[in-house]
């Protein structure tokens, strides 16, 4: 491909993904924390409207899109366990929140922990989150011993 075909590719592609053009943008000028916030913001509003009031529990596929799309541009796996953390933590302000489908949403809280947890250890990240995994762990436990009634 010459350079000419090789640049009518790239705007094509620009044009017609979204996580294209989220992609080549970022690498135009990376701005790492810049990316970092709007993709918790993302996170947010999966959960909540922006008056605060919740949503109903977003699937796992449109969390785990979330994650990829980050991972994807982010290559610090320090970042990415702090946003599956965050993940976490969001779930479980929504749960506090929430007094319909609790029992899913528990359920969903508990993966998404999990897979937090799996992956800070996978990373051998244990000690610059323990603390946060600690208190997720706790939350957890609270939410399980007092449902909303």
């Amino acid at each position: 491909m010459d350079r000419e075909a090789l640049a009518e590719l790239v705007c094509d592609l620009y044009d017609a993904r979204r996580e294209a053009r989220d992609y080549l943008e970022y690498w135009l000028q990376p701005d790492p924390e810049a990316a970092f916030e709007k993709v918790k913001e993302e996170t947010v509003k999966k959960f909540f409207y922006s008056s605060g009031r919740t949503k109903g529990l977003p699937s796992a596929t449109e969390i785990k899109k979330l994650v990829n799309d980050f991972s994807s541009i982010s290559f610090d796996p320090e970042k990415t366990a702090a946003l599956l953390l965050h993940i976490a933590e969001t779930q479980a302000s929504w749960l506090s929140a929430r007094t319909t489908g609790y029992a899913a949403g528990l359920r969903s809280l508990e993966r998404n922990v999990e897979n937090a947890r799996i992956y800070v250890e996978q990373s051998g990240l244990e000690e610059a989150f323990s603390l946060r995994l600690h208190r997720l762990g706790e939350l957890l436990d609270d939410l399980r011993e007092n449902p909303p009634a």
